[in-house]
């Protein structure tokens, strides 16, 4: 009569043998246990939410005023709250238009953001990778003219899932369907976690968890990858990346 076991196996980026604490790869010393493996279950994960809401990917406004040309307004990346946006906003407008004053609202009931010229027509360009947190539609021009309001409100919630994969772990499963097929092995909700916090996932039912393969596995050297929904990899610093799994074996 054959019995299946499980070893439990605890994945730390503090214990990498390569790479770094987003992107890295362990080595299973153990052998016995480890050798055959039908199928793994997640126990649970814990990772850092350390991306900031303004960054490389989301800080640049093409900003063109009067006759002038199409410029980049650059964002320093950070953890920006709405007060720190606006008033950010404003003094790079202040100082592109070359000392012509911007208003930059929120108004207390839509909470959408208002633009306001105090001189020429200005325009925000199609290439502005900050339209998604300020409200505007990405891919779009705005013309503004003298006063431009965006059609959505502000988003400063950064990162809203961790997704963590293993191409030694998981079958390929679609992550987002602009990347292509990345092998997911679980996800981290960041919906409530503050920034500089941990966001854990622990299974509620181990049975659900499980990942079963095609034949069996003889595992070794784990990699590890924790990225957006985009399929970009988060920022980690130093901070520690843990998943516990469970490795099923028949004996």
């Amino acid at each position: 009569m054959t019995s299946i076991y499980y070893t439990r196996v605890i994945l730390s980026s503090h214990q990498k043998i390569s790479g770094e604490n987003n992107n890295f790869t362990v080595e299973l010393k153990e052998s016995y246990g480890l050798q055959q493996i039908s199928h793994i279950a997640v126990e649970s994960a814990s990772i850092p939410k350390l991306e900031y809401n303004i960054n490389s990917r989301n800080n640049i406004l093409m900003f063109k005023y009067g006759l002038g040309l199409m410029i980049p307004l650059v964002f320093n990346p950070g953890q920006y709250d709405i007060t720190t946006l606006l008033t950010t906003l404003k003094n790079k407008l202040d100082t592109s238009a070359g000392g012509i004053f911007f208003t930059v609202s929120q108004d207390s009931i839509t909470r959408k953001i208002t633009i306001t010229s105090s001189g020429q027509a200005f325009e925000f360009g199609s290439g502005s990778t900050i339209f998604g947190v300020l409200g505007f539609v990405p891919g779009t021009t705005v013309i503004g003219n003298l006063s431009v309001t965006a059609l959505r409100l502000p988003d400063l919630g950064g990162t809203l899932t961790a997704f963590v994969h293993s191409n030694a772990l998981a079958n390929g499963s679609t992550l987002n369907a602009s990347v292509g097929s990345i092998s997911v092995l679980t996800s981290v909700d960041f919906s409530d976690v503050p920034f500089g916090s941990y966001g854990h996932f622990q299974t509620s039912d181990i049975e659900l968890s499980k990942i079963r393969f095609s034949q069996p596995r003889n595992l070794s050297v784990i990699d590890v990858k924790v990225r957006d929904i985009d399929g970009n990899l988060l920022t980690i610093d130093n901070s520690e990346v843990l998943v516990v799994i469970r490795c099923y074996y028949e004996f």
